[in-house]
């Protein structure tokens, strides 16, 4: 039997995932403990709720890895892709990330880096003339 415990968060019942196997004597002695509830669901909204300096550091921490310059960093349009990205967030906070930003492989991120510059080159050819 699967017992149940009210989220008040979410204001729906929450249920135990314990699964107890007919081949197993031990499991049939499972007392489902959720512990608390509002306990775990404070830390849990805690965890999520990142501040600017947690922000800036994945940043630094970007910079450092992948040697990237400085100048990169501090540039108007890696300012302008962060605001994109977190106004997007901000737009749509139902949103999986990978939807608006999927993993790319090398081979397929220069593809569409190639594409795309492409495209920009010839844009920019017409508007010219």
């Amino acid at each position: 039997m699967q017992k149940t415990a009210f989220d008040p968060l979410s204001k729906k019942r929450i249920q135990c995932s314990h699964k107890i196997r007919k081949d197993h004597y031990s499991g049939k002695n499972h007392k489902c403990s959720f512990g608390n509830l509002e306990d775990f669901i404070k830390k849990k909204e805690s965890a999520s709720q990142k501040n600017d300096n947690d922000l800036n550091q994945y940043v630094y921490i970007l910079i450092g890895k992948k040697n990237l310059p400085i100048s990169t960093a501090v540039s108007k349009e890696f300012y302008d892709v962060l605001r994109e990205f977190y106004e997007s967030g901000q737009k749509n906070p139902n949103t999986v990330f990978s939807s608006i930003s999927p993993l790319f492989s090398r081979k397929t991120f220069t593809k569409n880096l190639i594409i795309n510059w492409f495209q920009k080159a010839k844009r920019t050819q017409f508007e010219t003339k």
